[in-house]
């Protein structure tokens, strides 16, 4: 028998079977009673919020060799500053332990179920519960954008806050880590789909640093769309508006982010200039690179806009 103080620490909560890599909280200014509109293989249906943008154990962790850390550290690590640095040894530690653990459980057979049943749990649920903690501290720039108040850029900690959130979210999906887990390892006995969760978590955290130190050389602009066609979204719903969709990489980085079928977020230099109201043709070009920079679900609150897209991409 476990004492009762350890007993308690181990409480099953279950594993989370459906995980998703777009979050409903922010999905929901599409909805109407938790129903969207879905476009995808060609086929345009109503869905409800929870069977969209997710698959099962979709974060679960994956064990990871000496030689997936040491490609981590050699392509990531290597030129970043100690704040990153740290945070990633720290990440690398989380996603490593629970491995380590088991193997020692497995010699030693008398070691209780229960601990066995949270550890398989926390393999499960660790990166999907990681996910929902930068999705909280999301919201509350979410909600201020969608009231076209953007203040909270100039505060530093919601500013990092914010820009970390979004970084993850433009790395977090299907098409990104399906993307990062195709590419051939440069070094032997490691494997980029192995670790392409810790991948996506420490360049999200690469690219929000980066932004944070130069965010004076940015602005925030929450574009206001009154034209009659809503803003869609994807499951790719954090887009660079440089993206060459090719082998080489863009050159810059400028953030497009809808938030609501009539506001939407774009993160771009100082020097560019970006009107607070657009015009339709405007957002049929944003709703067009959305489609395009999809994996295989858009989004939105009208049959309507998402049978035009789809004749135009036919």
């Amino acid at each position: 028998m476990l004492p009762p103080e350890i007993e308690a620490k181990l409480k099953l909560f279950g594993k989370k079977q459906r995980q998703h890599y777009v979050f409903r909280r922010y999905l929901k200014p599409w909805a109407t009673k938790d129903q969207l509109v879905v476009l995808r293989k060609g086929e345009i249906r109503e869905s409800n919020l929870t069977k969209v943008a997710v698959e099962k154990h979709f974060y679960k962790l994956q064990p990871i060799t000496p030689e997936d850390v040491t490609l981590i550290r050699d392509t990531l690590l290597k030129s970043a500053n100690d704040f990153v640095r740290s945070n990633a040894e720290s990440l690398i530690q989380c996603f490593s332990l629970p491995f380590a653990i088991k193997k020692l459980i497995e010699m030693n057979p008398a070691v209780d179920p229960q601990v066995s049943a949270w550890l398989e749990e926390q393999i499960v649920n660790g990166e999907e519960n990681l996910h929902c903690g930068i999705e909280e501290g999301l919201m509350g720039a979410l909600d201020d954008m969608l009231d076209d108040n953007t203040e909270f850029f100039l505060d530093p900690k919601a500013s990092y806050e914010f820009l970390y959130a979004i970084c993850v979210q433009y790395m977090r999906t299907k098409r990104m880590r399906e993307a990062i887990g195709a590419v051939k390892s440069p070094l032997a006995g490691s494997d980029m789909n192995r670790v392409r969760g810790l991948y996506t978590l420490i360049s999200a955290m690469r690219i929000a640093d980066s932004l944070y130190e130069e965010r004076g050389k940015h602005r925030l602009v929450v574009l206001n769309n009154q034209t009659g066609i809503p803003f869609i979204t994807g499951d790719q719903p954090i887009i660079n508006l440089h993206a060459t969709f090719g082998e080489i990489p863009p050159e810059s980085l400028e953030f497009y982010y809808p938030i609501s079928p009539t506001r939407a977020m774009v993160l771009v230099t100082a020097a560019t200039n970006v009107p607070a109201t657009i015009n339709g043709d405007r957002v049929s070009t944003l709703n067009g690179l959305i489609v395009k920079n999809s994996h295989d679900q858009v989004f939105s609150n009208s049959i309507e806009c998402l049978e035009s897209l789809q004749s135009q991409c036919n």
